[in-house]
C-alpha cells in the first residue's frame, strides 16, 4: 500500500491508501467512499519532498464519464 495525494478538478485534496501507484488513464476507485464515482487518473507527479521518507505522489483525478470513446 502507498499513501497518495488525490487532487480532484476544483483544487480539493485527499490522502489515500492505495495498492499501488496509478498510471495515466488507468480507473480508481476510493474504497472509504463505495457512493463516488469511478475516477480517470489524469496526471502522476512524483515529489521529493524535504526529510520525508521516500517520494510524495500527487494523483491528479476526475470522475470517469459513462462514455469512453
Amino acid at each position: 500500500m502507498i499513501t497518495v495525494l488525490i487532487k480532484w478538478p476544483n483544487d480539493n485534496t485527499q490522502e489515500a491508501l492505495l495498492e499501488g501507484v496509478p498510471r495515466v488513464g488507468d480507473d480508481v476507485r476510493l474504497a472509504n467512499n463505495g457512493d463516488a464515482p469511478t475516477l480517470e487518473v489524469l496526471h502522476v507527479l512524483w515529489m521529493e519532498v524535504g526529510r520525508q521518507p521516500g517520494p510524495r505522489v500527487v494523483v491528479s483525478v476526475r470522475p470517469r464519464s459513462e462514455r469512453r470513446g
